[in-house]
């Protein structure tokens, strides 16, 4: 079992973003899923004539709405985006 290497999540404005480099996998081949707070990732690689198994979780930020969370994997990178959960973004206050 190998781990992958995935980027810290990064913040926008609305959610928080991570990526992580999954070459040779294929979108049927990944599986992600929510415990708690973490999130595991597994998935297949089966290209250039090599297979593998790649197994990784991390922590999700605690102010994200995981019941909106995505996931997209495009061009060997997983980009899984968790909106922000409305408290956490914040909002002006008016001055009486």
């Amino acid at each position: 079992m190998n781990f992958f290497e995935s980027n810290v999540w990064s913040e926008t404005e609305n959610s928080y973003v991570a990526d992580v480099s999954l070459p040779d996998v294929k979108k049927g081949d990944v599986k992600v899923s929510i415990n708690a707070n973490l999130i595991e990732i597994s998935a297949k690689s089966k290209g250039n004539g090599r297979e593998g198994q790649f197994y990784n979780k991390f922590t999700v930020p605690e102010r994200g709405d995981i019941d909106k969370i995505t996931s997209k994997l495009e061009d060997g990178v997983l980009t899984i985006t968790l909106p922000k959960s409305e408290k956490a973004k914040g909002r002006e206050v008016k001055v009486e």
